[in-house]
């Protein structure tokens, strides 16, 4: 685990669209909507923290899961070529499994291993603070684990560039960007 304290951004109450279709997004409740746009003015920047806006862009994920297998079940007579591609979706935490909830989630892409998002939200962040990127299978029952992409401490970031993380897990790579408000 990362020591230090979680800083994280209060969900928002969603306002429209729903988490299946492309686009840019902010952050919703986890629930699986998203309003449209940048989060806004709205997120609480406790003493010694900065805000910024986190922008993830894109990502390539493996094929298949770590086990060979297939990230989709397609059913016989039902589904068609392709459906066996995973439904990839992105959230971002300060500091991981800290924060109690993201305070950036993407809406996920159906059947696809390459995705461009180009969706973001703000974060609070104190110096040592990470962002980790968590990247899952959109699933009915069960969201299956994709990858984990732990951004450098903040301090460390080259903010407004695009950066590439490589090999997290089954994500090949995943490109973000970092800016401050």
């Amino acid at each position: 685990q990362l020591e230090g304290e979680s800083v994280w951004k209060e969900p928002e109450t969603s306002t429209g669209g729903s988490a299946s279709s492309g686009g840019s997004t902010s952050s919703g409740t986890g629930s699986g909507s998203a309003s449209s746009g940048s989060t806004g003015s709205a997120t609480p920047v406790p003493p010694g923290a900065t805000l910024y806006s986190v922008e993830v862009v894109k990502a390539n994920l493996k094929a298949k899961k770590k086990s060979g297998e297939a990230w989709d079940t397609k059913l016989p007579f039902v589904g068609k070529a392709g459906d066996e591609a995973p439904d990839p979706f992105c959230e971002a935490y300060v500091n991981g499994h800290l924060s109690p909830a993201p305070f950036m989630k993407t809406e996920s892409m159906e059947n696809t291993n390459y995705v461009e998002w180009r969706t973001s939200g703000e974060g609070a962040l104190k110096t040592g603070d990470k962002v980790h990127f968590m990247v899952r299978d959109k699933d009915k029952l069960d969201h299956d684990m994709m990858g984990e992409c732990i951004t450098d401490p903040i301090e460390k970031i080259k903010l407004g560039q695009n950066i590439t993380i490589r090999d997290c897990g089954q994500v090949d790579f995943l490109v973000f960007k970092i800016t401050r408000k």
